[in-house]
């Protein structure tokens, strides 16, 4: 692939492609809130913080619905990877087997995990037990993230398939698996801090808690930003020499320019803020727009190199034939309908609480 990616895909492949890179985006805002969200408060609580710190005690309040958005998020992105990559997604999970379903209880933990840290039962719990919660939760969505990425990595080592089933193996370890879902942790700092930023500022900057608060993460996301970098380059090290070279070919230095770009955009504007000690509007907004073209960028590429490392022609005659079957109308149709939903129903939250505080008078 010489041109940029993915406008030397067919029609069908590339339509596939940007749909699923769209609502991933989406998902990954969610997601990466939840699991980085959940360290913060893990540390906060172990360190003696969680009560009086504004960012965690914001963090405990939103993470349930967060929660519940990340996993109606993943819905679209799971449908348009199952008809990208059928057969290797579906022979990874079946691979991995009592592994991968695992998930579906941790998930369940972690969710009960969420509210009980949210309650008010547990304020008079004691430190340890406090922690526990915390730390739960947080190893919760952590593994998910690595059982993610296992098989992800596991559905492109197609040689690996046969003597994989053959030795009974249900973990797929290699240096690549924990370079990679270490780049994701790393990665959801950042935008985890974003979010909360914006929480943090409509709540209000006024107190020395919250002025710590925010240069805490204000430090927190410079260093998940440059803790991705780094992983990011070890993952690329540590994938085979093709995939490696692939990622150096002219259609990936767009990309990363935008990456460079935004890491450099978003430690400026957090350096900035941590400096004056106040959440900038116009800083949050670049942050927050660059660390949106890194995700895409990111994600193109995963793309990119996803279909250089199966058998490409064979997907596009499979992504044709899918296209074929109608239901991308569908699809537009209910996607249309349940974001009208879902923004209206945020509209009304927000009405509620710029009510309440005359309410309350």
């Amino acid at each position: 692939m010489s041109a940029v990616f993915p406008f030397d895909l067919p029609f069908a492949t590339a339509m596939y492609v940007a749909l699923y890179l769209a609502t991933l985006v989406i998902h990954v805002a969610f997601m990466s809130y939840v699991l980085a969200g959940t360290g913060y408060v893990a540390a906060m609580v172990l360190f003696g913080r969680g009560k009086g710190d504004p960012v965690a005690h914001i963090l405990r309040d939103w993470l349930p619905f967060a929660l519940g958005g990340a996993i109606t998020a993943g819905v679209a992105p799971l449908l348009f990877l199952q008809i990208l990559y059928k057969e290797s997604f579906y022979t990874a999970n079946l691979l991995l087997f009592h592994r991968w379903m695992a998930m579906i209880p941790v998930l369940m933990i972690g969710f009960y995990a969420l509210y009980l840290a949210k309650s008010k039962a547990i304020e008079g719990w004691p430190w340890h037990a406090r922690s526990a919660v915390s730390l739960v939760a947080f190893a919760c969505f952590a593994i998910t993230a690595y059982s993610w990425t296992e098989n992800h990595l596991l559905g492109l080592d197609r040689g690996e398939w046969v003597q994989f089933y053959g030795s009974g193996h249900s973990a797929y370890v290699r240096g690549s698996v924990f370079a990679r879902a270490g780049m994701w942790i790393a990665g959801a700092i950042p935008i985890m801090a974003v979010i909360a930023g914006w929480q943090l500022r409509r709540v209000g900057v006024d107190s020395d808690s919250d002025r710590s608060s925010l240069r805490r993460l204000a430090l927190l996301a410079i260093a998940g930003s440059i803790g991705a970098v780094g992983l990011g380059l070890a993952y690329a090290i540590a994938v085979e020499q093709p995939k490696r070279i692939f990622a150096l070919d002219s259609m990936a230095w767009p990309y990363l320019v935008i990456i460079a770009l935004a890491m450099a955009v978003q430690v400026v504007a957090w350096g900035w803020q941590w400096r004056i000690q106040q959440l900038d509007r116009r800083a949050l907004t670049a942050i927050s727009l660059a660390l949106l073209g890194a995700v895409f960028a990111t994600a193109i590429l995963r793309e990119a190199l996803r279909i250089a490392s199966l058998d490409a022609e064979e997907l596009f005659r499979l992504h044709q034939r899918a296209a074929g079957a109608g239901g991308v109308s569908m699809f537009a149709l209910f996607a249309t309908i349940n974001s009208a939903i879902i923004v209206s129903c945020l509209l009304m939250v927000r009405r509620g609480l710029r009510s309440k505080p005359q309410n309350q008078e």
